[in-house]
């Protein structure tokens, strides 16, 4: 009887120069935008309070989502520390041995497009914690980063 040989995970992401006209990032609010969001949300809480007794609870629900919204742009969410970088403005292939889940940084200063993402050797790709997770079509912008995840076998 024979047990399978162990091999290494390696993951290997191709990557390529995004094509002019490539999607950017979606726009979301500054954190001023927020603060006036949550301001706004607080003026309504008031006022449905003074309504009466039937909005005491969307009152309260008013202000707990106001209080979250206002405070969401102070917190730092937890990132996986890039374990390897788009490194090459031409494109290439960034090789990475290991497992966990780890952040790719584009640091070529243009747009990226991944091209495939593979992996050799005992293990699989998992879904991943941090976003956007890397996977072909992906375009990762200058100074962003995707994440991989890589588990091995129990």
């Amino acid at each position: 009887m024979s047990l399978a040989q162990f091999v290494p995970p390696t993951t290997t992401i191709v990557y390529a120069p995004a094509a002019a006209g490539s999607p950017t990032a979606v726009p979301t609010l500054s954190e001023w935008g927020l603060i006036a969001l949550a301001a706004v949300m607080v003026f309504a809480a008031i006022r449905a309070l003074r309504r009466g007794t039937g909005g005491r609870l969307l009152s309260l629900a008013i202000v707990a989502a106001a209080s979250l919204a206002g405070t969401q742009w102070t917190a730092r969410p937890a990132m996986a520390v890039p374990a390897f970088t788009l490194s090459n403005a031409a494109g290439g292939t960034a090789t990475w041995l290991g497992d966990g889940e780890i952040g790719v940084l584009n640091t070529t200063g243009v747009a990226q497009k991944i091209i495939s993402v593979g992996l050799t050797g005992t293990g699989m790709l998992r879904p991943t914690e941090g976003s956007p997770r890397c996977v072909a079509g992906l375009v990762v912008n200058a100074g962003q980063q995707c994440y991989v995840n890589v588990a091995m076998p129990l």
